[in-house]
């Protein structure tokens, strides 16, 4: 993956971590208004949190270890009448028969 991708990455699952975490207090706040034989298990929170965590902790290392990567861009040749692609060091068009210059 790309460095600043993994960055952002990080972040936001951070930040879902954050979230799964504060959902037992806010189910809490809001169970206070409900009748007393209602309970809710707050397991899976804790697991989705502890996960989200883990991925964070995990892309965050991969963001500052990786190295940059580069793109090494094909140099396109085009034929001057045509205008079709051509391969490096093609001295006649094949669609046209133009005669193709050195550059």
């Amino acid at each position: 993956m790309y460095k600043s991708l993994t960055k952002i990455l990080s972040l936001l699952l951070l930040w879902f971590g954050v979230g799964w975490l504060a959902l037992p207090f806010i189910a809490e706040s809001m169970l206070k208004y409900a009748s007393e034989e209602e309970s809710v298990n707050f397991t899976a929170s804790f697991i989705f949190a502890g996960i989200s965590f883990l991925l964070s902790l995990l892309c965050f290392i991969h963001s500052a270890t990786a190295k940059p990567v580069k793109i090494h861009y094909k140099q396109i040749y085009r034929c001057f009448k045509c205008e079709h692609e051509l391969l490096p060091g093609t001295e006649y068009c094949p669609y046209c028969g133009g005669f193709i210059k050195k550059r």
